[in-house]
């Protein structure tokens, strides 16, 4: 895998967040935090890609393990914590492979204790993505998350 990003909707705002593998393996969310109206889906496609270009793979382990839980999302969606975010809140994972290629994999909200899950059978892939290709498989996925 090349790239990962991840899109949240809640109540008719999306937000991107891009995110960086450590050598740990863990997935971790990093700047850029991006938000858009749900009825820009133009923008939202280029965002996401923007996303994944910004991702990484190998970033060392940070020094303090606590910093992997943090996220800016309730901050941005201004709420108190991640558990209000979820309240509402759909899901999709978006990854791109060595070749170039997008998968969209949307997800199930289970809460605060299961947090989002993944509804690989449900997933749409893409091929070299462009903002054109992307868009309806976002839309799709974005539908189909539960």
């Amino acid at each position: 895998m090349k790239g990962k990003a991840q899109v949240f909707l809640r109540r008719g705002t999306v937000f991107v967040t891009s995110n960086y593998q450590t050598d740990s393996g863990f997935w971790v969310e990093q700047e850029p935090y991006l938000v858009v109206s749900e009825a820009d889906t133009s923008r939202l496609s280029a965002y996401v890609l923007e996303a994944l270009d910004a991702s990484r793979l190998g970033v060392p382990n940070p020094d303090d393990p606590n910093s992997l839980g943090s996220s800016r999302l309730p901050e941005l969606a201004g709420v108190r914590n991640y558990s209000t975010f979820m309240k509402g809140a759909v899901a999709v994972d978006v990854s791109r492979s060595e070749q170039g290629s997008v998968r969209v994999v949307p997800m199930r909200n289970g809460g605060s204790r299961k947090g989002f899950q993944f509804l690989r059978d449900l997933a749409i892939e893409v091929g070299p993505a462009s903002k054109l290709k992307l868009s309806p498989a976002l839309e799709k996925a974005l539908k189909d998350a539960d």
